[in-house]
């Protein structure tokens, strides 16, 4: 994800126009769809506890169909995506297929919303953690610069990707969530 942004850049230093919109599209490919599912997934995986895993499952599946939603337009709608330096920071411009109805503030509300209810329910106090701290980041960069928010939590979360290491270290192994057989 990082590196198409990293091709994002490139494109927009030399005037690359189609390379730019389709480095734009393969960012956006993470960012609007994949995390959507494979972050309540992976945390589904962890989990240990029936309810919550269902829950992550669920969760997963409604951020693979919304994140659906929100990408595949673009593809077939070039237009609908425009890419722009706004404050030293990329602004991804969309037109969504929810915009006549809702806000893309809502659409940000939303997809938080499916991503963090995993997060929060897990019974992983490390994914517990991770979770406050994309929470956090989240609101910061509505707070910081709302205009290039997609870009900067983008950027936050790979920082905080680093926080993943230590999910890692302190997660039970998976002998300790299954009963021992005779």
């Amino acid at each position: 994800q990082q590196a198409c942004e990293g091709l994002v850049w490139i494109g927009i230093q030399n005037g690359f126009l189609a390379e730019t919109n389709l480095a734009a599209l393969g960012f956006l490919l993470f960012a609007y769809w994949f995390w959507l599912f494979w972050s309540p997934w992976a945390v589904a995986c962890a989990e240990s506890q029936p309810i919550v895993q269902l829950t992550c499952w669920v969760m997963g599946f409604v951020g693979l169909i919304y994140g659906g939603l929100l990408y595949l337009p673009l593809l077939r709608q070039p237009n609908w995506l425009s890419v722009h330096v706004v404050h030293q920071s990329i602004q991804y411009k969309t037109q969504l297929i929810f915009d006549p109805w809702i806000s893309q503030e809502v659409d940000r509300l939303l997809y938080a919303i499916i991503i963090l209810i995993p997060l929060v329910l897990t019974s992983n106090s490390s994914l517990k953690v991770l979770g406050g701290a994309v929470c956090l980041s989240a609101i910061l960069s509505h707070w910081l610069l709302n205009e290039v928010f997609i870009s900067l939590w983008c950027f936050f979360a790979a920082l905080l990707s680093l926080l993943i290491l230590y999910v890692c270290r302190t997660a039970p192994f998976p002998s300790q969530h299954l009963p021992l057989k005779d």
